[in-house]
Parts: structure tokens; sequence; C-alpha cells
């Protein structure tokens, strides 16, 4: 094992790679309501965060023509072949379109444009790291621990599940959906797409075995004896009882890590459903997607997976978007494409749902550098989870109309799109409340500050199947 290794295992809390750095409060679960009958194990999420801020066009060219009169700069000429609308959509086929109205005609995704915060807008916030703590938590207060920190708060004190299932997973690394000290808590692990096993000490060579281990047949498929003994002795040397703790556990997650890469994996170790589903196979987000699916279909008891960007590059496009906006949304979205052919393949698309936004969107007026300025709205992609989420199908699966506003003068460098004036709307924080009523509990606004899930209705019909709130 690497130094380096050693001691992020070492200084890991119990089952988790991951510690937090600050000090939160703690939400107070007092008035949650968990409704264990309404709690179904086999719903799962994968997050994927798009940080930097996304701008909303990829998914809203409805108002292209008006907001191109107010822009600085002259789309249709910078863009030129690059900028074209999806037919019956106003999708942007380059940046993603034709994926989108794909799953949109599957009735696999519903599409929210009108993703505002005006509690944001009355203070000017467009802050990434405010505006990030913020959708993390799902809460306006500075101090309040991630969502999923309390989520985990939530599952402990119901009995549902222990660290050893995997119930939180991250393929990102540390992030704010996990900030806090969720005393009490199940606490994430974090992977890569490759399932490098930060459980294994990779003991596995001959060296390590006995003689007498070496002389049975298929020996290698248990660790040596060696690897317990080094688990007793540190044991035996060290003081702190989370890692004792840990150390007892550790052996069960390895195995179970290396069963979900023993299944994906060809002859030449490669995650075979890259292929089979038609992901790029040597794009690291489109490998990370199929990883997170496969870890979720392995182990039901995983309730989230986070995931970013990878591969794809960051989000805050405040100049030359014309190549690296379109390519970018391009990527992901065949990505999430083939991932709803990946679950939909498994069997699981009406189990598993992916929910994609960013910390806030930018600005629609182009600028001297060819890019966007921070703004407020976004949109919000809900892809999967049928048996939960009415993904009506078509255009009609497009929620949220909006308006452009020039600050009341043309080509000033001032100009968003905003939300209709009656038309339905959702602050940022009803993700985080959406996300809690998946999960089970049944006043989710009562952690978020009032902000309740996210249910237009469509067609005349809610948007969150019954028995979600």
């Amino acid at each position: 094992m690497k130094r380096r290794d050693f001691l992020k295992l070492s200084l890991a809390l119990p089952t988790t790679l991951m510690a937090s750095r600050f000090a939160y409060a703690k939400n107070d679960l007092s008035n949650v309501i968990f409704d264990a009958g309404q709690f179904d194990k086999s719903r799962q999420t994968i997050i994927v965060f798009l940080a930097g801020g996304p701008s909303p066009l990829s998914g809203n060219l409805s108002n292209i023509n008006e907001l191109n009169q107010s822009s600085q700069q002259d789309y249709f000429s910078h863009f030129g072949s690059y900028l074209s609308p999806v037919e019956g959509y106003d999708l942007w086929k380059e940046a993603g379109g034709e994926s989108m109205k794909n799953m949109l005609d599957n009735n696999e995704m519903t599409l929210i444009r009108s993703c505002y915060s005006a509690e944001r807008e009355k203070v000017g916030n467009k802050s990434h790291g405010i505006c990030t703590q913020e959708n993390m938590s799902g809460s306006f207060s500075p101090d309040t621990a991630g969502a999923l920190t309390t989520l985990s708060r939530i599952m402990q004190k119901n009995g549902k599940f222990n660290a050893l299932e995997l119930p939180f997973m991250t393929l990102n690394g540390e992030n704010g959906f996990y900030s806090g000290d969720p005393e009490n808590g199940l606490k994430p692990v974090s992977l890569d797409y490759r399932l490098s096993n930060p459980f294994d000490r990779k003991v596995t060579n001959n060296i390590f075995y006995t003689r007498s281990e070496r002389e049975v047949e298929g020996y290698k498929s248990s660790p040596p004896a060696l690897d317990k003994q080094m688990d007793e002795l540190a044991k035996a040397y060290n003081s702190v009882p989370e890692m004792n703790s840990f150390l007892e556990s550790r052996a069960i997650l390895a195995s179970k890590i290396q069963d979900v890469a023993e299944q994906r994996n060809d002859a030449d170790n490669k995650d075979k459903n890259l292929s089979t589903y038609g992901y790029t196979e040597d794009d690291l987000f489109h490998q990370s997607l199929a990883t997170a699916i496969e870890l979720l279909d392995s182990n039901e008891s995983t309730r989230t997976i986070t995931l970013g960007t990878s591969g794809l590059g960051g989000w805050d496009d405040h100049s030359f978007c014309k190549r690296n906006y379109t390519r970018r949304m391009q990527n992901l979205f065949q990505a999430l494409e083939a991932g709803m052919k990946h679950l939909d393949g498994i069997g699981k698309k009406n189990k598993i749902s992916i929910l994609v936004f960013g910390e806030f969107g930018r600005n629609v007026n182009l600028n001297a550098s060819y890019g966007w300025d921070h703004g407020n709205l976004q949109n919000l992609f809900i892809i999967g989870g049928t048996d939960y989420f009415n993904h009506v199908g078509g255009s009609d699966a497009i929620v949220g109309q909006t308006v452009v506003d020039n600050g009341g003068k043309a080509k000033s460098g001032r100009l968003w799109l905003k939300p209709k004036k009656g038309e339905y709307q959702c602050e940022p924080l009803s993700i985080a409340a959406t996300l809690y009523a998946i999960h089970g509990i049944q006043n989710p606004e009562e952690l978020t500050g009032g902000y309740g899930v996210i249910n237009p209705t469509v067609k005349g019909q809610n948007f969150l199947k019954d028995g979600l709130v």
C-alpha cells in the first residue's frame, strides 16, 4: 500500500474516506415526518452537479430572437452553424438538444426551465461559493449541513441501513452535499470510476501468503492471514475507537466493491457496459456515470451517489463559449442518454433517478469575450425514476416559460431570462425538498425553510405521483 493511501485510511472515520473540514449546525429533525410505509428502498438517486453555473440556453432557445436584439454581441453571427433549434422544442441542437429530445419523447425526462431564486434576486447574490452551499444544503442558512448529511441522519434515526451497506457514495470526492458532522449519521464512501478500492490492501500477491496457504487450490480467492493480522496490530496500537471500528469493517467493504468491479469488467478488465449502452468509452464522465449506475444496480441499499462532470470541464463560461459550451453540453447529454439506455437495459429506469443542476444559471448577454456572466435562472433536468416522477413526454414535459429582461436598455450588458409571471417556477432549494420526498420524508419543507417539492401540474397531472408528499 502506498504511504499516501495508508494515511487516507488512517485518518478516515468509520467506513468512509471523507471527513468534514468545518463545524456545521445540525438541522432540527424533531418535526420531520418520516413515513416508513411510504419509504421505498428501491428508489435511488444520482446527483450530477454542474459546478460553475451553466447557461440555460442549451435547454431553452424560446427567447433567442428577442434576446439577440439586446445582446452586446450577435448570437447568429458568432455561433453560425453551431446554433440551431430542435424544431418544436426550442432546444439547442448543437448543445445536447437531440439527446434531450430523445429522452423527452421516451417519457424519461422532465425539463424545468424556470428554476429561479427570488430570494437571491432580492439580495443580488450570484456568488459561486454561497449559491453552491445553499443548493447543496437545501437552505439559505450558511451554517446548515449538507442535504445528504441531513438525509443520512434521518435514515440512521429511523433504523434504515447501516454504514456497511454503503448507503451514501460520491464519485467526485468531498463536496457540500455531505458537509457537516452527521452525528450518528451514515457517512459516505468516496470512490472513482475505476472502482479503485480504497479498502483493499492489495495483499493477494504470492509473497503475502504463507507456504501452507499457497498449497490450497484457489488460495488467492481469500486474503492471507497477514491481512487480518495487520488489522489486529493496528488496533492494538491505536487508541481511537472510531478507527478500530473502521478496521473491523474494512474487509467487508473491500469485498463489496471488488464484487461490483468483477461483475462489470470484461476479460480485458474494461467496463463492458460502456459499449453495450452506447457510452463514449474513453470519456471520463461517461465512465463515471456508467459506474454510478453499476454501483446502484449492485447495491439496493445505496440511496444516493453524487457525481461531478470531471472530463467535461467547468461551467463558468465567461468567455469563448462557442466550442467549449456546446461540446461540453453535447457530451453531457449524450452520456445521460446512454445512461437511460443503461437503466432501461437493467430494468431500473423506473426506480433510479438522475437530477442535473448547478449553483445558478447565467445571464444571456453575449459579452465582449463571447461568453456569459453570472445569472440566476437555470434549467433543472429530472431524468428517470418513472415510478415516482410523471414524465408526460414530448414538448409537454418542458415546464416553465421565460421572458427577456434587458434592464430597460438594449446592449447594456444587463440581459437576463426570468420566469414568466403566473407560470410555474421553483426555488433551487426545492431540489433538496424533492430529494427528501423521494426517500420517505413527508414534510420536506421543514428542512428547507418552507420551500416545498417540485410538483408542477402538467396536462392536468401532478409531476409527483401518488405517495410522494
